[in-house]
């Protein structure tokens, strides 16, 4: 190419299409030039080419019909609903459903009149900081701040805006009180389990303590991952109600089926329950099946409010202290640990790596350390009682 001649760019409202190595697509639509002789584009996301061919082909009918939103005019709640709208097909139900929560109730309030060009690094600080003073906890706030910087990026991506914001803000450090875990010793966990017999949900609350799964786990079982020959459960999916929405996901949370034990007692208050369902599905005037244990009066999938709601009024009629439905995992993990359960056992029974185990519930371990000590004792040297 001749020094005196530049390559000219794309023309303005032309695009290209094409798959990056992870497999997804890519589709950009070039906007010309601004103010400052910078070059403009849109670029979106998608599983399929035709997705991205279709989101592009949107662009420009909205060019078209002078609808389309300039970028340096676009406030920063009509990013983050498009930005939404380009994650749903690309990340997990649950993981899109959280994004959305925060968005709606969190950063579009606070940021979502300003210009996207126009957010600075003060105003998500103030942000962090009003959320803070509200009462939220610092692990909250660094969701909100995860969110808004994963989001922000994308907007650097689609060369909306030069730099991230986000990145000269100071994010809050979780506090280790934040991090500590609430659970049932076994004389409380022996009295709130006598005190819910016969509880609509009682075989929820004793598969949720005996078996440590979660409660998306939990709510998404299904009768087809009971393997009463075994006396196990294959933990294979969640579930979660969002705006009416049922989300199915067909994986745990960290992507790897895991099968857990359920106790002979347990099984027996599963298969009671099968059939008291068999019987409410036959009176129901409609069923929709989707294969669940635990459901509500037309068998759609039980609201994790309502399980929460319904668990901490079994610990308010048994005198116990308020908790919510996740420190019956954690009770879990407690009593198997000081039962003398190996690590390792309990990190694979929760899903967890081992580290993580050990960081969750390190508060067990040098209790169980003074008792592996004394056994070490009495077999070298004969019981201490001695």
């Amino acid at each position: 190419m001749p020094e005196n001649k530049k390559r000219r760019g794309r023309s303005y409202g032309t695009g290209s299409v094409y798959r990056r190595s992870d497999g997804k697509w890519v589709g950009s639509l070039e906007l010309g030039r601004d103010e400052e002789n910078k070059r403009q584009r849109r670029v979106v996301y998608g599983k399929t080419r035709k997705e991205v061919e279709t989101k592009l082909a949107e662009i420009l009918t909205d060019l078209r019909r002078g609808q389309f939103v300039d970028p340096a005019n676009m406030t920063v709640k009509q990013f983050m609903i498009e930005w939404l709208e380009e994650m749903q097909p690309l990340v997990r139900p649950h993981t899109w459903v959280s994004y959305e929560q925060i968005v709606r109730v969190h950063i579009i309030p606070e940021l979502g009149r300003t210009k996207l060009p126009q957010l600075n690094s003060a105003q998500i600080q103030r942000l962090y900081s009003s959320r803070l003073k509200q009462g939220l906890s610092e692990r909250r706030v660094i969701h909100i701040h995860e969110v808004l910087h994963n989001a922000l990026n994308h907007a650097v991506k689609w060369k909306l805006i030069p730099q991230n914001p986000c990145d000269s803000v100071t994010r809050p450090k979780a506090s280790k009180k934040s991090s500590r875990v609430s659970y049932m010793t076994f004389d409380e966990a022996r009295h709130w389990l006598k005190s819910i017999e016969g509880d609509p949900l009682e075989t929820l609350h004793l598969t949720a303590i005996f078996t440590g799964m979660r409660q998306g786990e939990l709510l998404g079982l299904r009768w087809s991952d009971i393997d009463w020959d075994q006396g196990t459960i294959t933990v294979a999916q969640t579930v979660w109600i969002h705006r009416r929405q049922i989300y199915f996901e067909e994986s745990p949370k960290n992507h790897q089926v895991r099968t857990v034990p359920i106790p002979p007692a347990v099984a027996a208050k599963l298969r009671k329950h099968r059939a008291e369902q068999k019987w409410q599905r036959r009176l129901a005037q409609e069923w929709t099946d989707y294969g669940l244990v635990w459901t509500r009066d037309n068998g759609l999938p039980l609201r994790s409010e309502y399980a929460l709601r319904h668990f901490q009024r079994t610990l308010e009629i048994a005198g116990l202290k308020r908790m919510r439905f996740h420190d019956l995992r954690h009770s879990a993990a407690t009593l198997l640990l000081a039962m003398g359960t190996p690590i390792k056992d309990v990190a694979e029974w929760l899903g967890h790596s081992v580290q993580m185990t050990t960081q969750l519930y390190g508060h067990v371990i040098p209790e169980l350390q003074k008792q592996t000590a004394l056994k070490y004792q009495d077999k070298l040297l004969g019981s201490s009682s001695e």
